[in-house]
């Protein structure tokens, strides 16, 4: 409400200089009407035309509160339907699937630039193992550190730097998680993350270099011969572990199959005497013996 405009005032305009969004004050106007009327009837006797303004204008307040609750019942701060959007699910390749998010999540799946480590000078640069030259950076460095150059690397398969994975690696040299993750000095094994061909959906695989495995199963079983001997060994089990369950599977078929083509006789037994019969003089009795034994006794009248 304007300044210099009292609540007695009669002009049309007063109420409606409110908008659409002024309910609130619409309110804090009849309580003041209605302070305003308590303290003047205190202080002093209001005029008639007094009287009559402040009541003209109170009517007018309140009618115009009814018309904007008739054509606006509800509140629109209440009914103010919150649309969310339903997020969509991304494939990590990974085996799980995560919510697409907003601006933070696409910066944190974006990927992450890594600077590589400056070439090395000499005298600190390192010989390579194949050919013996010295060398400031390789793949095989960075990656596995492993000392050989880009020119005499072969990662192909079946080639010198074979990649081989951590399945693999515990199946061909009989390794554990722990012996393959660290060497000897304990120091953790590096390897290469690569999505699984077969389904990119499953976790990614560890690839590790071939010649770190070969020295890490030698400073586990000792040499060559002792790996194919235990190896050896375990297959032999295997086989052992096959026969017995086959066995003992065979043996349960041979009791079913028995069980079943064994019947028990349910018929009763019909006595057959015969004709030959004996006569007991002190008890004046004859009897009669069936197959099975039974007895049978009787009086001849």
């Amino acid at each position: 409400m304007e300044a210099g405009r009292s609540i007695f005032d009669t002009d049309d305009d007063l109420l409606d200089d409110f908008g659409d969004e002024d309910d609130a004050e619409l309110n804090n106007m009849l309580d003041q009407i209605e302070e305003s009327g308590s303290q003047s009837q205190s202080s002093q006797e209001l005029s008639q035309g007094q009287k009559n303004r402040m009541e003209k204008n109170k009517l007018k307040a309140v009618a115009l509160k009814k018309s904007r609750l008739l054509a606006n019942p509800y509140n629109k701060a209440a009914t103010k339907s919150t649309v969310s959007k339903e997020k969509k699910l991304v494939d990590t390749g990974g085996g799980f699937f995560i919510e697409e998010g907003g601006e933070e999540d696409r910066e944190a799946r974006a990927p992450v630039i890594t600077e590589l480590p400056p070439p090395l000078m000499p005298p600190d640069q390192p010989s390579c193992e194949e050919c013996d030259k010295d060398f400031a950076d390789s793949y095989l460095l960075r990656t596995f550190d492993h000392p050989v150059c880009d020119d005499c690397k072969n990662m192909e398969r079946d080639g010198a730097h074979e990649l081989i994975t951590k399945t693999d690696a515990k199946k061909q040299f009989l390794l554990t998680d722990t012996q393959i993750e660290t060497d000897s000095q304990g120091k953790s094994l590096r390897f290469l993350l690569r999505k699984n061909p077969h389904n990119p959906r499953y976790g990614d695989m560890k690839l590790y270099l071939r010649l770190q495995i070969e020295k890490i199963a030698l400073e586990v079983w000792g040499s060559e011969e002792d790996l194919e001997a235990e190896i050896e060994k375990r297959e032999a089990n295997k086989v052992l572990l096959k026969e017995k369950k086959y066995q003992k599977k065979m043996k349960e078929l041979r009791k079913a199959v028995r069980s079943s083509l064994f019947t028990k006789n349910l018929a009763t037994h019909t006595h057959s005497y015969g004709e030959e019969e004996t006569y007991d003089e002190e008890k004046d009795e004859y009897s009669k013996t069936c197959e099975c034994g039974h007895v049978l006794t009787y009086e001849k009248m």
